[in-house]
């Protein structure tokens, strides 16, 4: 049987970290995650792997955004936190380039801001919005996970409907695609 892309990424991802190549390791979850970005078991060891190669500011955004998904990782934030602090080298993952790619997966997926930042969200286009949304409704607790993803289910929203107003447009029904762009724009209005 073909292994799932589950199964091979972290076998490649464990085979890179168990050869002390924690860089191969690293571009594998993140080739990984760029297709499945809630994954939280690939977080985890995507931070695992930050944290061998000494990033502990990278495996801590790795770790922070598992919780937020939903993994249990109290101590290994913890673990991060202190390699952030102490100021553990990073030239290598810098020079690698791959810190700019986690950054730039962190913030597709969930945002990390803190309040009083100037950083906004980006977009989600239609198939990222899509595959939160499959992922909070197909979940063992739609509601539970609507309440903890909120701002990543309202964000879903205009990008979803604006592909349904395309949709309704290619079916022949204007006037349903004008409704469904009304309502986007009438969502993302400021209150």
């Amino acid at each position: 049987m073909p292994p799932t892309p589950q199964t091979r990424w972290r076998s490649q991802a464990q085979a890179g970290l168990d050869a002390g190549d924690p860089l191969a390791a690293i571009r594998s979850l993140l080739d990984y995650l760029g297709t499945i970005p809630e994954d939280t078991a690939a977080l985890v060891l995507l931070g695992d792997c930050y944290l061998a190669s000494g990033a502990g500011a990278c495996a801590h955004a790795s770790y922070l955004l598992a919780q937020r998904l939903g993994a249990q990782v109290g101590a290994r934030l913890r673990v991060a936190e202190m390699s952030a602090e102490n100021s553990a080298p990073e030239n290598l993952l810098r020079d690698s380039g791959l810190p700019h790619s986690a950054r730039t997966l962190f913030q597709r997926i969930c945002p990390i801001a803190e309040a009083g930042t100037d950083h906004k969200p980006q977009p989600l286009t239609a198939e990222q919005a899509q595959h939160v949304m499959q992922r909070v409704l197909q979940g063992p607790d739609p509601s539970g996970a609507v309440r903890t993803r909120y701002a990543d289910v309202l964000r879903s929203l205009q990008p979803l409907l604006e592909l349904a107003a395309s949709r309704a447009v290619t079916e022949g029904t204007p006037g349903r695609a004008f409704t469904l762009r009304a309502l986007a724009q009438e969502l993302s209005a400021p209150a």
